[in-house]
């Protein structure tokens, strides 16, 4: 059985693997410039790479480039991340702690005025 042309027009693992190693760095750049997080970026190429193996058997050429298509998903995962950002706003974990370090620290203070009062008595 020869494969038709829409059989040969969907791309493998092993091009996938191949696109992953010469896209892989634009597609973070893109996200990273998008996001303002190299971090965030980095994460959201792999994830595009996660979701095209997921969908690879639903990828059509249609003579669009198999490229572009990596680079609508990158698109959407972005869309994603701000519209959830939007839902719930993120806490920054050093301002957390430091809130509360803080408190802390007054408790700890208040205890050691507490116990100089005590032994001046």
């Amino acid at each position: 059985m020869r494969p038709t042309g829409s059989d040969r027009a969907r791309p493998d693992a092993q091009i996938l693997t191949g696109l992953y190693e010469e896209l892989y760095d634009r597609i973070a750049r893109y996200v990273t410039a998008r996001t303002g997080s190299r971090d965030l970026g980095e994460d959201l190429a792999a994830e595009v790479f996660v979701r095209a193996v997921e969908s690879i058997g639903s990828f059509r050429a249609r003579g669009v480039p198999i490229e572009a298509w990596l680079f609508r998903i990158a698109h959407n995962l972005v869309v994603d991340h701000y519209r959830r950002s939007a839902r719930r706003p993120a806490v920054v974990l050093d301002d957390a702690m430091q809130i509360a370090g803080s408190a802390d620290t007054a408790a700890e203070v208040e205890q050691r005025l507490a116990m100089e009062r005590v032994r001046q008595m």
